[in-house]
């Protein structure tokens, strides 16, 4: 668990999946697929002189692959007697380092609430090349400038290169 600068949220876990389900009854969250990977088989173009250029690095080759992923985010609150408003920032950052998508969504947890559970969907990921990829998450209170550092998850990319 990671205790927040602030001290009023505590991280208490995060996981990226493929899907996940809320059962209406119960609450309970179901998480299918536990997202650590992706292989991706990429057609290289019959266009000579572009297959020169990507394999150079002159040109920015960016493939947005149709794998739908879901992060969700349990986090607990410290002060129960006080609604907590905060935000959450999710970025996704490829292997050198190159903000490729970045996001930010409003977050409320009641007065009557201890935790929170936050579950953001993607549907399709931007790829420039194989390696680490960071989907890096950041909380900033209402009120606050600045985001702090709330969870990293890795996802490891692997582009299969087909020529045609």
């Amino acid at each position: 668990m990671k205790v927040l600068k602030n001290k009023k949220i505590r991280l208490i876990w995060s996981i990226l999946c493929q899907s996940s389900s809320i059962d209406q009854e119960t609450n309970s969250v179901s998480i299918f697929n536990s997202v650590e990977q992706l292989k991706i088989k990429f057609d290289i173009p019959k266009d000579v002189e572009l297959r020169k250029k990507l394999e150079e690095g002159s040109e920015k080759q960016r493939l947005t692959t149709p794998v739908r992923v879901e992060i969700i985010t349990l986090l607990q609150k410290l002060d129960n007697k006080k609604e907590n408003k905060s935000e959450i920032e999710i970025s996704f950052i490829d292997p050198k380092g190159e903000e490729l998508l970045k996001q930010s969504h409003p977050v409320v947890i009641p007065a009557d609430k201890q935790r929170f559970r936050d579950r953001v969907k993607f549907n399709g990921l931007p790829i420039t090349e194989s390696g680490e990829y960071i989907f890096k998450l950041k909380i900033k209170e209402n009120g606050e400038e600045d985001y702090e550092e709330l969870d990293l998850l890795p996802l490891q990319v692997t582009i299969d290169n087909i020529l045609r």
